[in-house]
């Protein structure tokens, strides 16, 4: 797993042609969006039979098992004019959000804290499984939202002053795969674990271990950052991306390349002095948002990015609210109460809006199949 990020199917992108979804009614401890379900972009149903690849014996518009086109399921979420509705997975919140090919995973906020994880088709509300609970707040222990990455096996994730590691099937105690004092994020691949240390200097220092452990050799130094700018990054087919100021760096994963990295992309148009707030990597693909006073977001893709495309702004940018596929951006505007869709390869000035309504957004991941998002109350998943 890279960052969490995977390129979605045709049929799925399909049914993201819409221009608004909205949240169902979710029941106790969530919260109820609005419906605007009657978009003025068109319907992709013809009614029953509409034509997907062979035909199918389904209203198009509002079977939920093949909505919008033969055989795309909304996983337990109402199919409107074509178009699938979020669905409550579980009454909790997050801390830390990331999901793999087979699970949604989460960090409770709560004290002492535990991670957790459901199923992606999980039916909802559902009660997520512990996979570890520490007996005291060391998950974590800086807060970040970047503290919790998986492999197909097993969840990484900061513990007390280490980078540790669980199985996904749980565990009572964690194995340790490095020392980590000051960490900010945290990511993997299928064969190494990434993460980000400030350093006494108040410099960001980028470490690899393999995800077997690395205790005899210690961890590698892939580069450093002077300014200290980075507090997310991501990992791609070959490199590693980070924040410096405003642009993005990179560096190769293979090997050190010392202080700041070689140039990745810029951030054309945005203001001058606007600092990187959040970048996100999966699939061959980058995106980032810049801060204030224009928290545009930008994306291209890797290794050769050329002129980044802007695909669209938040009103404030928060960690954890951007997410990425090798096809798609979607984020979280927190003032709006939307959740936000673009292509990587621009949507003009149109982002789509696939859910509103939504109270105090959080966080944002996205598998191959599913977006997941979180509230201060609830999880939301929604087909794409």
């Amino acid at each position: 797993m890279r960052a969490h990020w995977i390129v979605p199917v045709a049929a799925a992108a399909a049914a993201l042609s819409c221009s608004t979804f909205t949240e169902p009614n979710p029941g106790d401890g969530a919260d109820a969006g609005s419906d605007s379900s009657s978009s003025s972009s068109s319907s992709s149903s013809g009614g029953v039979d509409g034509g997907g690849e062979g035909g199918c014996a389904a209203d198009l518009s509002r079977d939920s098992k093949n909505c919008g086109a033969c055989g795309h399921d909304c996983a337990g979420g109402d199919c409107v004019g074509g178009r699938c509705k979020p669905v409550l997975l579980a009454n909790e919140t997050t801390l830390c959000f990331t999901s793999d090919a087979d699970d949604v995973l989460w960090v409770r906020p709560t004290v002492p804290r535990s991670i957790v994880g459901l199923a992606l088709d999980s039916v909802g509300p559902a009660t997520p499984r512990t996979i570890y609970e520490a007996t005291t707040g060391s998950i974590a222990p800086l807060a970040t939202t970047q503290c919790l990455t998986s492999t197909a096996k097993d969840v990484f994730f900061f513990d007390q002053s280490s980078v540790a590691r669980c199985p996904k099937s749980g565990c009572s105690a964690p194995s340790t795969l490095a020392p980590a004092s000051q960490p900010s994020a945290l990511t993997a691949d299928a064969t190494n674990v990434y993460w980000l240390l400030l350093n006494p200097q108040f410099k960001r220092q980028m470490f690899s271990c393999p995800i077997a452990g690395c205790s005899a050799v210690g961890p590698t130094l892939i580069a450093t950052d002077d300014n200290a700018s980075p507090s997310r990054f991501g990992v791609g087919a070959n490199d590693l991306y980070f924040p410096a100021l405003g642009e993005i760096h990179s560096c190769s994963i293979s090997k050190s390349c010392g202080v700041g990295g070689s140039p990745f992309a810029s951030s054309p148009g945005a203001p001058a002095g606007s600092a990187v707030e959040t970048l996100v990597v999966s699939s061959g693909a980058a995106a980032w948002q810049v801060g204030a006073p224009s928290y545009d977001i930008f994306a291209c893709t890797e290794p050769s990015c050329g002129v980044p495309l802007r695909v669209g702004a938040a009103s404030v940018p928060t960690a954890g609210s951007l997410g990425i596929d090798g096809k798609d951006v979607y984020w979280l505007d927190t003032n709006k109460g939307q959740v936000l869709r673009c292509a990587v390869a621009g949507c003009g000035s149109s982002p789509t809006v696939i859910a509103e309504g939504q109270s105090r957004l959080l966080q944002i991941t996205v598998s191959s199949r599913y977006v997941f998002w979180s509230t201060d109350k609830a999880i939301f998943r929604l087909a794409k």
